[in-house]
């Protein structure tokens, strides 16, 4: 397949960098140009500022996934700026426009430079945005944080380890009609009476990713693929919802911003349709606020995005095995049913 094909070029550092580098440099040419009518804009346009902050996400994104530390700072400190006026927080005044220039300004610097960004001092830029943001709202620009979330109201069923890849997870699931939503063990068990096989056509691949990044989809795609799991890929939440409603996944990895609203915000739509579906959260703005958030919602992992691929691979490799652990599980309790 094409990810197969392309796996050189995912595996070298330099083409990937070379990758960022030119799509970055593509992003910051229109930010600069959109922030300028940002600027001059006459009332709201929801559109345009919502493209500044998506090329500052991907930005910041892209720049996690290979390992650009202090490049993600910057960008992750000017996101904040434009969520908060997208959020209608604050306007973006004359004062807001001309500092996000001046940090943009500076992200193209570190881009040109990419090799030795890790060693830049963003430091004075960052204090200038998140003063802004303080003095904007008239507080902390910090999210608080939440309480730490509670232990899982069940234990993991144990079993003896498995490898999760493509041979291993079984296709052989069950209909989820009869599963609670909120309960995949024990309470599990006891709902399903009648539960028959799910079709194959309705198994396309083991994972859905759900990112608006093409490279992030790719390069995620590529090593899921190296592990011998089966993966599709969408671009929003929109688009997530219309193919879970033909097809299972076993895993879903959901990206936190997508251009249509945030993926914690279908988690238990998802969840309605799916009960069995595992879903992982993957982001670049981790903290507990987040964290709970999702988790209370129904994600099983909250995962930053990080060029450390194992921290994100191992994760949906675990979740893999669970999902299989638990269809076993439902299989063996339906066949004592019937019996």
């Amino acid at each position: 397949m094409s990810e197969e094909n392309s796996a050189d070029m995912l595996d070298c550092d330099a083409q990937l960098m070379e990758m960022f580098v030119a799509n970055a440099a593509d992003l910051l040419d229109e930010i600069e140009s959109d922030l300028l009518k940002m600027e001059h804009m006459e009332g709201w346009d929801e559109n345009l500022v919502n493209k500044v902050f998506r090329s500052a996400h991907t930005i910041k994104g892209e720049s996690g996934f290979i390992g650009l530390e202090v490049i993600g700072k910057l960008a992750h400190s000017i996101e904040n700026v434009l969520d908060n006026v997208r959020e209608r927080v604050f306007v973006a005044d004359g004062e807001t426009i001309n500092l996000l220039l001046d940090c943009f300004d500076e992200l193209r610097k570190l881009t040109d430079d990419v090799d030795n960004s890790n060693d830049a001092d963003v430091s004075k830029f960052v204090t200038q945005l998140d003063d802004l943001v303080a003095r904007k709202i008239g507080g902390d620009s910090q999210t608080p944080a939440a309480q730490s979330p509670a232990e899982p109201a069940c234990e993991e069923i144990s079993t003896p380890d498995v490898t999760a890849s493509k041979d291993t997870v079984s296709k052989d699931t069950v209909s989820e009609d009869t599963v609670s939503e909120d309960t995949p063990c024990e309470q599990a068990t006891e709902t399903i009476a009648v539960a028959s096989p799910v079709p194959a056509k309705q198994l396309p691949g083991d994972v859905l990713i759900v990112d608006d990044d093409p490279m992030i989809q790719k390069m995620l795609m590529h090593h899921l693929n190296k592990n011998e799991v089966s993966t599709q890929a969408v671009a929003s939440c929109g688009e997530c919802m219309q193919v879970l409603q033909n097809n299972f996944y076993r895993v879903i990895v959901l990206d936190f911003d997508l251009p249509d609203g945030q993926g914690v915000d279908i988690i238990q739509k998802i969840k309605m349709i799916h009960p069995l579906a595992q879903i992982i959260m993957v982001t670049g703005d981790v903290n507990m606020h987040n964290v709970v958030n999702c988790l209370e919602s129904g994600a099983i992992d909250f995962l930053p995005k990080t060029n450390n691929f194992d921290l994100i691979v191992e994760p949906i490799l675990l979740a893999l095995t669970r999902s299989h652990r638990w269809v076993s599980l439902l299989h063996t309790k339906r066949q004592a049913v019937s019996a």
